[in-house]
């Protein structure tokens, strides 16, 4: 059987049999925040195919864990969101909390891997940064999972 190369959530989904709408409810969250747990339920589903399900090992000092880091630039598209780099690291030591554990990476490949995939570089940007005014309905919410 062909591995399937996860440049998406429904690439994810169909990968692992998951149903790609089958996203939790969030309208009793405000709106200017539900499309940010949806990608974020949306990114972790697809970052755990990539990454085939590994998790960090904190641990163990010796493991790095990467991350991507992105950028907010004024480009053409009007987006401004752009991944800016990856950074890793081993301790276990450190209590710092600039991205959460379910989306690290085990290498540096995966990391930028991900970071390159539009759909998946969407998914980051709407997880991150707050939506505009303009996109904060109910129905702009409900095409988030058409």
């Amino acid at each position: 059987m062909k591995k399937i190369i996860i440049t998406s959530y429904e690439d994810a989904c169909l990968a692992t049999g998951r149903i790609s709408n089958s996203l939790p409810d969030v309208s009793m969250m405000p709106l200017k925040h539900q499309k940010s747990i949806l990608a974020y339920c949306m990114l972790v589903i697809t970052l755990d195919a990539i990454r085939d399900n590994w998790e960090p090992d904190w641990l163990n000092s010796k493991q790095r864990k990467h991350y991507n880091w992105f950028d907010i630039v004024p480009d053409e598209s009007g987006s401004g969101f752009v991944f800016s780099n990856t950074h890793s690291g081993y301790s276990n030591t450190i209590t710092h909390s600039s991205i959460g554990s379910r989306l690290l990476f085990e290498t540096e490949e995966q990391a930028i891997f991900a970071a390159k995939q539009p759909k998946i570089l969407a998914l980051y940007k709407d997880y991150l940064l707050l939506p505009p005014k303009s996109e904060r309905r109910r129905d702009f919410i409900k095409t988030v999972l058409e």
